[in-house]
């Protein structure tokens, strides 16, 4: 598990998001989340994007082919199934090199939208420790 106050290295990120239907499935899906229709992240140093908005996954306009699968979801997914809620995790990044910012404090960013852009954003605080000279 990374910890976000010592963040040193080659690193992956991931974000855990789902949506919930305004309108929910018959049962046994009744009340189950979905995936957002869109997911993307950003880093921001001193109010700036040090990395500006990148997309980790857009189905607005077109389904996922099964081969794309482990490209967007991450190890720990699990699809919903009667009943049992699913867990959608999401590449933001896999080997990013934090060595290629400057040691500091920074925010990473994720947002999650619908199809409609109704949006929830969650945030976490990094510091990037690589001892740079």
């Amino acid at each position: 598990m990374l910890d976000p106050r010592a963040v040193t290295g080659v690193v992956n990120l991931i974000a855990v998001a789902h949506d919930i239907p305004p309108i929910s499935a018959p049962p046994p899906w009744r009340g189950l989340p979905v995936t957002p229709a869109l997911v993307r992240w950003r880093l921001v140093r001193n109010a700036r994007a040090a990395i500006p908005w990148r997309v980790a996954a857009d189905f607005r306009s077109t389904l996922l082919e099964g081969s794309r699968f482990s490209a967007i979801y991450a190890g720990g997914t699990r699809q919903n199934h009667p009943n049992a809620r699913g867990r959608y995790r999401f590449w933001l990044a896999r080997g990013w090199d934090t060595r290629r910012h400057r040691d500091g404090s920074y925010r990473l960013d994720v947002e999650a939208a619908d199809i409609r852009g109704n949006a929830s954003r969650g945030q976490l605080e990094l510091v990037l420790v690589n001892h740079q000279v």
